[in-house]
């Protein structure tokens, strides 16, 4: 089931209090409101207009990745976009933050 955020397969942008940007480490089972966060397997662009492509990694306990997709994420100043396609799994969700902000 999509989350009630979820508006199809198109370009997002994370905003509080959600958190403004995906976490590039795991952030553990259970976290961001799902049993089955992604997280970024990559870095964030570093230079204003730079697009990468980056996999995500959806979180379910085991310790590595157990399913993966690929987002495309802009630098756009001040804060990113994100490309996204929808979680390959019923539980899966694209987990948010702010930096310094514990994950919940």
């Amino acid at each position: 089931n999509p989350s009630p955020d979820w508006q199809g397969a198109y370009w997002y942008r994370m905003l509080p209090p959600a958190g403004t940007m995906m976490p590039e480490k795991r952030p553990g089972q259970y976290h961001c409101s799902t049993y089955a966060p992604g997280y970024l397997l990559g870095k964030h662009p570093t230079e204003f207009a730079e697009t990468l492509e980056v996999k995500v990694c959806f979180d379910q306990g085991a310790g590595e990745c157990f399913r993966k997709t690929q987002v495309n994420i802009t630098n756009c100043g001040d804060f990113y976009v994100y490309g996204l396609q929808a979680a390959p799994g019923c539980f899966d969700r694209y987990c948010s933050y702010t930096p310094d902000q514990i994950y919940l």
